[in-house]
């Protein structure tokens, strides 16, 4: 059975692969979490300070924002358009993308963050990223490497690299 069957003859799809990478518990999403965790709670689980208002959040309120819209496919696996942020910012400020983006700016550099930009405005210019399959499954594995690692990293040897 081709890595692109389920049970019987039946493939996988682009969207398929894109809930196993940016559906709830995706492994993007939980890399993100753990890449941006400054504690683990009793249970393992990651602590981040919102990217955009600084809170401490863990479990449900913590989610993996995108700076710039999952509707936009260039960047929507980008690790660098994601980062930890509180719900309440994500769902209900519509991501507090003027904060997000100073934020991003701070973490990579303006050069990166123009970059995003520029990804986003070549797709809206009537260019849109078109993802084979094959790619979203070599994206998911890529990041659910990265997962395992981020999870067996202490949280202290992470933070002392950062600085």
């Amino acid at each position: 059975m081709s890595s692109y069957e389920v049970g019987e003859n039946k493939k996988k799809t682009i969207s398929y692969w894109d809930k196993k990478i940016v559906g709830n518990g995706g492994v993007l999403n939980n890399y993100i979490k753990y890449r941006d965790a400054v504690d683990l709670d009793e249970n393992g689980k990651p602590i981040c300070e919102c990217i955009t208002c600084g809170k401490r959040i863990s479990g449900r309120n913590l989610h993996a924002g995108h700076y710039i819209r999952r509707a936009i496919r260039s960047t929507r696996y980008d690790e660098r358009n994601l980062a930890a942020q509180y719900a309440g910012c994500n769902n209900y400020k519509s991501g507090e993308p003027v904060v997000f983006r100073q934020r991003l700016m701070d973490q990579y550099g303006q050069d990166t963050v123009e970059e995003l930009e520029e990804m986003m405005n070549h797709e809206l210019a009537g260019n849109p990223r078109k993802w084979k399959t094959w790619e979203l499954e070599e994206v998911y594995n890529d990041y659910r490497g990265a997962l395992r690692f981020a999870k067996n990293i202490p949280i202290k040897s992470l933070k002392s690299k950062e600085k």
